[in-house]
Formats: C-alpha cells, structure tokens, sequence
C-alpha cells in the first residue's frame, strides 16, 4: 500500500482526506492515560512496600535460625515494584512527550483545513460572482 495521498484532484491540500481530523487528536485522553499509568506504579510501590513493612513486623516475634532470610523474603518485591514504577512513569513520560507533539499538529491541521476552507469559499464566491 502506497503512501495515503491529501490532495484533490486540483492538486491542493484537502483536509477531508487526513487520517485524523484535527478535532480527532484528543491530546487530553492521551495526558490522562499517563497520568494513570504514572498512579499506577505508585499504588505498586505502595501496596508492595506496606506488606514488607508489615512483614518486617515479624522481627519481633519469629526467631529462627533462618531469620534473616525470612525478613529478607519482601526485597526483592519492593525492588521489582520500584522498577514498575520506574518503567511505568517512563513510559507516562513518553506519552505525554507524545500529547505534547500531537497538540502541535492539530494545531497545523487546523490551521491547514482553516485555509482550505477559506480558500474554497472564496473560490466559491468568486465563481458565483461570474454568473452575476
């Protein structure tokens, strides 16, 4: 499949034939699926880090020989939690470079389909001028 193609068959732009409108571009639904993916690696290192808060609580009643290695048995969750949490708010960060991108492009397309249609009404009221 060949690149999509916006122009008439004038050869000038036409905005109708754009992917995406640029009323389509919602750059807010984009900045608050960040915002969740962001919310959601927090509640991870949250939760994560209030169980081994708790399970630390066993210091005080459980000694065995082995207890250093039951105390230890939440780190390596908390640190996996951490590092969601990391990729997650990367990866909001990408997203919302991303919105921000887009905001500028539906700004162009707007502008571009704003052109065009002052363009074609004014060709419009120039041929209907000729008739008179």
């Amino acid at each position: 499949m060949g690149p999509r193609v916006c122009t008439a068959s004038d050869g000038l732009i036409d905005p109708d034939a754009f992917v995406a409108s640029a009323s389509d571009l919602d750059t807010e639904q984009i900045r608050t699926a960040a915002s969740s993916i962001r919310a959601m690696g927090t509640v991870a290192v949250d939760a994560t880090e209030g169980v081994a808060s708790a399970w630390q609580g066993l210091s005080g009643c459980y000694q065995a020989p082995e207890q250093e290695q039951v105390y230890a048995l939440m780190d390596p969750a908390v640190t996996s939690a951490n590092g969601l949490a990391t990729a997650f708010g990367s990866a909001a960060g990408h997203l919302q470079t991303y919105a921000d991108d887009l905001e500028g492009h539906r700004a162009r397309s707007s502008v571009i389909a704003c052109w065009q249609t002052s363009y074609d009404d004014n060709q419009t009221m120039q041929g209907a001028q000729s008739v008179f």
